[in-house]
């Protein structure tokens, strides 16, 4: 579902508003913007090669940056995802929808994009922890 080198930025957001966007340079560096409702800060990060603890590291800077108790805070919300070149989706409790396009160009030369919808059902918390895991998998298929 995700296809390496292709998503080079993630935004999460609610109510059309950003609280992380995420950008990936081909230095291998992670530039991640935090708004908790509060205050807005940002990090670069250098991409680490281990799975726990890219997600442990990512977490680290939700966590101390409010996400988390915002999101506890806030209740049953969904979350909008966005990854920069046609993809995006929802995050909720239980379920994440992913819809990826995949953009053409037809016989009289205009740009279309068909999208492929996907569905995870599962026990999944709106938590920093889960936006972790969801950069640390965007990361990975990034850079590898």
């Amino acid at each position: 579902m995700i296809y390496g080198e292709y998503y080079h930025n993630l935004t999460f957001s609610i109510n059309d508003v950003p609280i992380v966007d995420v950008t990936f340079h081909l230095n291998k560096t992670i530039t991640i913007y935090v708004n908790n409702m509060k205050e807005r800060k940002y990090y670069d990060y250098k991409f680490i090669d281990d799975v726990d603890i890219l997600i442990e590291n990512i977490r680290n800077i939700l966590i101390s940056n409010g996400i988390d108790e915002m999101l506890k805070q806030m209740g049953n919300i969904t979350i909008k995802l966005y990854a920069e070149r046609s993809a995006n989706g929802e995050i909720m409790h239980n379920k994440i929808i992913i819809n990826r396009g995949h953009a053409d160009i037809d016989n009289d030369g205009y740009e279309y994009v068909l999208f492929q919808r996907y569905e995870i059902v599962g026990r999944i918390e709106l938590t920093a922890d889960t936006l972790a895991k969801i950069i640390t998998a965007f990361a990975f298929a990034y850079y590898s």
